[in-house]
């Protein structure tokens, strides 16, 4: 987890590496710096799914029902808002060729 400590140091506004070293702590067991790095992810992108979602299931490990079930709510918000947009851009798209 070093390497994610010095990335975040050097880019501390990157979302990626928040949810990154999110997912190494939880791989090591360290659900609550999980929980944190989640957070901050989410702190820097309200819109970051993959945070939601995975804090959903590291709270969901902790059994904390119904935090896991709120991220999880937004994670999916999020995908179908985020697919449904791609859809209409491409339709667009596909509209102006």
């Amino acid at each position: 987890m070093p390497f994610f400590g010095e990335a975040i140091r050097l880019k501390p506004e990157d979302e990626i590496y928040h949810k990154n070293r999110g997912a190494a702590r939880e791989a090591k067991g360290d659900l609550d710096g999980a929980i944190v790095d989640y957070s901050e992810a989410i702190r820097l992108k309200p819109d970051f799914f993959e945070a939601f979602r995975n804090r959903g299931l590291v709270r969901n490990l902790k059994g904390e029902s119904d935090g896991a079930i709120a991220d999880s709510r937004e994670a999916i918000r999020l995908i179908f808002a985020q697919t449904w947009l791609g859809r209409l851009t491409a339709r667009r798209r596909d509209k102006q060729k």
